[in-house]
């Protein structure tokens, strides 16, 4: 989606986008259920039930905080830089996420 805002290339941005669109919910899909199980194995119960309680709630307070920032983050970064002549920046937008996901690799 990122090269999809990027208007000096010459390309499709509507098959970009939807490849991109595509490549989220593939990635989404096949990640984020595997997650909370993933870091619920951890535990060994009955004794560690208390600490499995507490990293659900952590857990699930860190992933709707994320999602929240970039609900706010993202559009603020888009409006408030311009480039390639427009005044919005939708190259940051979805760059800068884009590669906050690199780096978390």
């Amino acid at each position: 989606m990122c090269l999809a805002a990027v208007p000096v290339l010459d390309h499709n941005p509507i098959l970009l986008s939807t490849l991109g669109l595509l490549l989220i919910a593939i990635g989404t899909g096949g990640l984020k259920p595997c997650i909370a199980a993933f870091g619920a194995e951890q535990f060994r119960l009955p004794e560690q039930r208390e600490l499995l309680r507490y990293f659900f709630s952590v857990f699930y307070f860190t992933i709707n905080l994320g999602g929240f920032v970039g609900m706010v983050v993202t559009p603020i970064m888009k409006k408030a830089v311009s480039c390639f002549g427009d005044d919005t920046c939708y190259v940051l937008g979805f760059g800068f996420p884009a590669a906050l996901m690199l780096l978390s690799i």
